[in-house]
């Protein structure tokens, strides 16, 4: 660890997570210098942090004096978090205040990864950065108090919320009814949610536009243009030509522990502004996923 005594690079947090490693991939890519922690290391290119533990994330960071922090550490069992509250607030909020302290210690800028959860989720248009905020569930509100730590605390932050990943890594929705469709003849998929499909390589190369420009503020990013998880899933299955019959049905014949916003479509102009790209639409990134990562198009 006496190689890391100088301020450089970034500390990537999370970095075995479907996000975090994205942003790890494309980090290497770019011969960027970068730390990737986790809570339980398994590779030695791996350091350990636990970001509830507060001094343990005050030392490592005095250690690495890293220009950046990406944090892309987060408890997201949303049904979960209904019975696990305080674990949740404990991950997603005291995380986030450790995480602030010691930013603010080693002079580092701290980009962190939100949600649309933390909005009520009874809009009819596009959610702005700034939208009052009112989560209905234990998830959005341990995640809220995660936005409410960074922004009272660090000197120098950025928060992007984001919606309905998927992408190389982890499991997600669009992973989890591809394989239901190759297994079933009907599958059906609830039509009254809508919001917008994000593709984490995407998000992953915005946060490291962020890193590198350390733009500051509240922001939203996501792919367009908005739809409802029947028009996601069926999408895929026509794209990955398998032959499984997708009906739309209601949230309430689907009951979970946790409610789902029923429009969660997060506004992104503001991150448009910033960004030397434009974001992709969902179907194209979608075909992109399929065909590169997870599924074979049909010709």
């Amino acid at each position: 660890m006496d190689n890391m005594a100088k301020k450089e690079g970034i500390l990537l947090i999370g970095a075995d997570g479907m996000l975090g490693s994205q942003v790890a991939e494309q980090l290497k890519q770019k011969n960027q210098t970068f730390y990737q922690s986790v809570l339980k290391p398994e590779h030695e290119q791996h350091l350990a942090l636990d970001i509830t533990n507060k001094q343990q994330v005050l030392d490592l960071i005095d250690q690495i004096k890293p220009e950046c922090i990406i944090n892309c550490s987060a408890y997201t069992d949303v049904d979960g978090a209904e019975k696990n509250e305080e674990l949740a607030t404990l991950i997603n909020g005291t995380g986030a205040e450790n995480l602030s302290l010691a930013c603010n210690m080693s002079d580092s800028h701290l980009i962190h990864i939100s949600t649309d959860y933390v909005f009520d989720g009874q809009a009819t248009i596009a959610y702005q950065p700034e939208d009052p905020v009112a989560p209905q569930s234990a998830y959005g509100r341990s995640k809220l108090i995660g936005e409410e730590k960074i922004q009272d605390i660090a000197k120098s932050w950025t928060i992007i919320r984001t919606a309905w990943l998927y992408g190389p890594d982890g499991n997600h929705f669009i992973k989890t009814i591809l394989n239901l469709a190759r297994k079933n003849d009907q599958l059906k998929i609830v039509n009254d949610q809508k919001g917008c499909p994000t593709y984490t390589v995407e998000l992953a190369k915005c946060i490291i536009d962020f890193s590198a420009n350390k733009t500051k503020g509240m922001f939203h990013f996501c792919n367009s243009p908005e739809c409802s998880w029947y028009d996601f899933a069926l999408e895929a299955i026509n794209m990955s030509n398998i032959k499984c019959e997708v009906n739309p049905c209601t949230t309430e014949e689907f009951p979970r522990p946790a409610p789902r916003p029923s429009f969660s479509v997060l506004n992104c102009d503001k991150t448009d502004k910033h960004l030397s790209w434009a974001r992709s639409s969902w179907q194209d990134t979608l075909k992109h996923y399929l065909n590169n990562y997870e599924y074979e198009i049909a010709k």
